[in-house]
């Protein structure tokens, strides 16, 4: 699309989620497909691609269209 990406995942701690939703601009917003409402920094970056997959299994992403 030209804008570097086409879409989003935000994952962050719940406490901070909807601070950082609320500060996205309306353009990056409309790129969000899914949310992570976990805290992942404690996660070896070995496993951090397995944690996401097993949480957004329950919350695929939004298709295009």
């Amino acid at each position: 699309t030209g804008d570097g990406f086409r879409d989003l995942v935000l994952v962050a701690p719940p406490h901070f989620l909807g601070d950082l939703r609320g500060a996205l601009s309306g353009v990056v917003a409309g790129k969000v497909n899914a949310t992570v409402a976990k805290e992942l920094t404690d996660v070896p970056d070995h496993a951090l691609s397995e944690r996401l997959r097993a949480a957004l299994a329950d919350q695929p992403l939004i298709p295009e269209g």
